[in-house]
């Protein structure tokens, strides 16, 4: 066997410094290495996963070939060949920038592995493709955080829900210094609670308004679902708001006006959820109350008092309202 790698190896030096790329000598090592994947020796697959970048994209009818047989490493029983497997993805990538997006879905699904050491080389290699191509890779990290399919069984929902939660955790903490703010916006909406509640202290003040505008998307995709989903949801964009001050009021009375005070949504909501909507809307009524010359804040503030009747009695009971 030893000798047989040996043999390999030459003809791989002599096929990657040939000078006729598309030449038979090359053609016929890129078959040997794609043997090489499926061969009892690790010697040989790991020369194969050193090598196939070197010769797949000359050769069109066998390229699938190759890139499926660098897929096969990644699930190699030998942890160390698995690992080769990740770093090629990386390298025919560079190679072939025409397969980052593909290749960043197989490296998400590689997540999930049980083992800390390649979860680490995995990342690294995602990040890779960040680099390579943000914008395609971020699509793809994007359809996995989008709803689970309701036609989904039991098993595939709990592993779509895993590897959700791995790929956001790994966009608010290993990727967050390698992307722009602006795209970590975008991913808010599909975040859990505990991750976006995170990410809201480290973007930019620059962003609040997007910022705003993602947490009350988050509090939209709720409202079809128990209130007691939406309860924190809204928590978290007041608390921006209101608390950390990092926008005006504006669009989160907006919101209320538009979504949270309508009487038929208020109708479906238990007596004690209905108080606690309405009290936390009679904080923002206080909250404007602060800027009595915002003639569209004050504009807002009545289409709120006006869309639904129960909210009279909030608005009544606020000690500074300005009834001009």
């Amino acid at each position: 066997m030893e000798n047989r790698a040996q043999a390999i190896e030459a003809q791989v030096r002599s096929a990657v410094e040939a000078t006729n790329k598309t030449g038979l000598l090359r053609k016929e090592t890129l078959s040997v290495l794609i043997r090489a994947t499926h061969s009892a020796s690790n010697v040989l697959k790991a020369l194969a996963a050193d090598n196939i970048q070197y010769l797949f994209q000359d050769f069109p009818e066998q390229e699938e070939q190759a890139i499926n047989a660098i897929y096969d490493l990644c699930e190699d029983q030998d942890q160390q060949i698995r690992i080769q497997g990740y770093k090629a993805i990386s390298r025919i990538s560079r190679i072939e920038r025409r397969l980052v997006k593909r290749n960043a879905d197989v490296l998400l699904q590689l997540l999930q592995s049980d083992e800390p050491g390649e979860v680490s080389v995995v990342k690294s290699a995602l990040l890779e493709h960040l680099e390579m191509d943000r914008k395609g890779t971020l699509s793809v990290l994007h359809d996995q955080l989008t709803s689970v399919d309701c036609d989904m069984d039991e098993e595939e929902r709990a592993m779509r829900e895993r590897l959700r939660s791995l790929v956001s955790s790994f966009l608010t903490n290993d990727a967050f210094g390698s992307l722009d703010p602006e795209s970590l916006v975008g991913v808010v909406p599909y975040l859990s609670l505990a991750e976006a509640e995170h990410i809201v202290h480290k973007l930019p003040e620059s962003l609040s308004k997007q910022l705003l505008q993602a947490l009350l998307e988050r509090v939209t995709t709720t409202l079809g679902s128990s209130f007691s989903r939406t309860r924190p949801e809204l928590e978290l964009a007041q608390n921006f708001v209101l608390e950390q001050r990092m926008t005006g009021p504006l669009e989160l009375l907006r919101y209320y006006r538009d979504h949270l005070t309508k009487t038929t949504f208020l109708d479906q909501l238990t007596q004690p959820d209905r108080e606690w909507l309405l009290g936390k809307l009679a904080s923002v009524l206080s909250f404007v109350q602060r800027s009595p010359s915002d003639q569209e804040l004050l504009q807002t503030q009545w289409g709120v008092v006006a869309a639904c009747p129960y909210l009279l009695e909030v608005w009544c009971a606020l000690p500074t309202t300005n009834l001009h």
